[in-house]
């Protein structure tokens, strides 16, 4: 999934319940170069499940318009 996950230019958006937010926000960001930060993140079923819905359907919903309006169709 990482190869997915960060393959493409466009921005993350991480949509996390509350539980996934606490945890989280206990854990220790490490600054690994100028202007590089490495942020531990962990996920719950539910989250990641629906990280991974959206990653799969960003091509209908976004990168299949944008497509076909490149190419009139």
């Amino acid at each position: 999934m990482p190869d997915r996950l960060f393959k493409g230019l466009d921005p993350l958006i991480v949509h996390m319940c509350v539980p996934c937010k606490k945890f989280n926000s206990a854990r220790d960001a490490v600054e690994i170069a100028d202007g590089m930060v490495q942020i531990p993140l962990a996920l719950c079923t539910i989250c990641r499940a629906h990280l991974v819905a959206q990653k799969n359907m960003k091509f209908f919903q976004h990168d299949c318009p944008s497509l076909k309006k490149m190419l009139n169709l």
